[in-house]
């Protein structure tokens, strides 16, 4: 089966469909369907072009998880629900655009991601996706598996990360992390769990526990921007990471990182001008 156009007879198209058609090559959905379920194109690797029709009300839970063909997807504006891990998986995915008009969700300020506009959650992003400075919270698993995402910036704006946010994105290997005081969040589950330079910004006043803890190799460069140094966890880092990376901080605050908790555990604490932060880590 290479290319499916499902009968426009179909109102709905059901949990785990099509899941592991890897043959599968472009669907059409008839405007009859109003529904698709749980992993209904799971794991269809082949899968390079569907079209959603504005008929279309939901989108269940891992619909289209593991379709790495797929480049583009357009969420029309009769979308209402959106599951969990939509586009997980999907490592070639550039554009997620979300049509205006929907009275749900929002793809603001072109951030190639789906934003659920009244609690101002980014539900799934793809490896193109800047997340908008005006975003509360990052959902479960919203980039699981997005192997080609190669950096990140977390906005000073997010209170909340879910667990699984940014697990197995095996791509990543630079964390900007300027959430100023990230008050809620899933501890003890893998975030991160990839990355070799993390920068936290200079208005960052507490870094999560757990927050890098799992990630699978020790980062090589932690650079911290603010004077003061934030408030960071017991397990904030494996202890590996305090052998193995270079922290760098504001030249004139060497002295008072090296006596604070946590951030003394750092066997190499070095001073750098904080505009000079992204060089270090390239």
């Amino acid at each position: 089966m290479k290319d499916l156009v499902i009968p426009n007879s179909v109102t709905s198209i059901g949990n785990s469909a099509f899941s592991g058609c890897r043959g599968l090559k472009s669907v059409t959905i008839p405007n009859s369907v109003t529904s698709i379920g749980d992993n209904a194109f799971e794991d269809c690797s082949g899968l390079t072009s569907v079209t959603i029709p504005n008929s279309v009300t939901s989108i269940g839970e891992t619909a289209f998880s593991n379709c790495s063909g797929l480049t583009s997807v357009t969420i029309p504006n009769s979308v209402t629900s959106i599951g969990y891990g939509v586009f997980g998986g999907c490592s070639g995915l550039e554009s997620i655009v979300v049509e205006s008009g929907n009275s749900k969700y929002d793809s603001r300020d072109n951030c190639n991601a789906i934003i659920e506009t009244a609690t101002i959650t980014l539900l799934a992003g793809c490896k193109n996706t800047t997340i908008p400075n005006s975003v509360t919270s990052i959902c479960f698993a919203a980039f699981q598996y997005c192997s080609g995402l190669t950096s990140v910036s977390i906005p000073n704006s997010v209170t909340e990360i879910g667990s699984y946010a940014f697990s197995d994105c095996s791509g990543l290997t630079t964390i900007f992390y300027n959430a100023e005081n990230c008050a809620n969040f899933s501890y003890n589950k893998e975030v991160f769990n990839y990355g070799t330079n993390i920068i936290i910004g200079k208005d960052v006043k507490k870094v999560p526990d757990y927050l890098f803890y799992s990630l699978k190799n020790a980062p090589t460069s932690v650079i911290s921007k603010s004077i003061t140094p934030p408030s960071c966890g017991k397990n904030t880092f494996k202890s590996s990471a305090y052998k193995t990376a270079k922290l760098y901080v504001p030249s004139g605050a060497i002295a008072d990182y090296k006596a604070a908790k946590v951030w003394k555990k750092f066997t190499k604490i070095e001073g750098i001008e904080t505009n000079d932060a992204e060089n270090v880590a390239d």
